[in-house]
């Protein structure tokens, strides 16, 4: 159901969204931009987002070293409880540097359950940080976040490698930083700082509820950086769906 919220408060809000038309862009409900750069210095950015069903949400555009730029896009619609888009985003780069990728925009779905205040429908952000040495290609961290299993099992341990790899023959790390202090972690939530392994214990999944405001499979919000040797780094942010 449309809630009222997106109906009124966001219409004002559209304006300044990324995406023409994206009506139902208060429905996101998390993503991760993964970039590569060749040796030519052409950037490419991989965005995997994903949004409340039916909603056509997408990003649209991104800011890649401040400035934006539009992206071909595909949707998958096979899961019933969210669309899964995957955007491209291209660029070449003026030289060797740091180079930090966003996107903020309007809004996050209502009702998850960790969130500070009972008002989750907010804006979200997204950001990642490519090093080229403006000679060699640099892929720091392959991560498909469409193979990462979000479902957990009330009263049963989580488990989820979140399965990157470096192109580059780099270091990956990881951390639990919460990249949205507006929520909390879910109960047990942790990430292995060495491996990417994702768990939460069972006596935690058994306390795990139903998204309040009956957005199927958006219950609980959760984050974390993975992190290159080189400098370069991935925030992901998504939500788990309890069953």
């Amino acid at each position: 159901m449309v809630n009222s919220y997106k109906k009124t408060a966001f219409a004002a809000a559209l304006a300044g969204c990324f995406v023409a038309g994206a009506a139902d862009a208060s429905h996101f409900r998390g993503g991760a931009l993964v970039p590569e750069v060749d040796a030519s210095g052409l950037l490419t950015i991989t965005a995997t987002t994903f949004w409340r069903p039916t909603s056509n949400g997408r990003l649209g555009n991104i800011n890649i070293g401040g400035a934006g730029t539009s992206g071909s896009f595909t949707r998958d619609t096979t899961d019933s409880r969210f669309d899964r888009v995957v955007e491209t985003y291209t660029r070449h780069l003026a030289g060797a540097g740091t180079t930090v990728i966003s996107d903020s925009s309007c809004c996050r779905v209502q009702g998850i359950r960790n969130g500070v205040s009972s008002n989750t429908s907010v804006n979200f952000s997204l950001s990642s940080t490519i090093v080229w040495d403006g000679v060699n290609a640099n892929t720091p961290i392959l991560f498909d976040f469409a193979g990462v299993q979000n479902e957990v099992v009330r009263g049963a341990n989580y488990s989820q490698n979140l399965n990157a790899l470096s192109g580059s023959g780099h270091t990956l790390t990881y951390d639990a930083a919460l990249n949205d202090t507006r929520f909390n972690q879910p109960p047990g939530f942790a990430i292995n700082a060495a491996t990417g392994e994702m768990t939460i214990p069972s006596i935690n999944t058994a306390t795990f509820l139903d998204n309040a405001s009956g957005n199927t499979g958006a219950d609980y919000y959760f984050s974390g950086t993975i992190k290159s040797s080189d400098g370069s780094l991935v925030t992901l942010d998504w939500l788990f769906d309890s069953d």
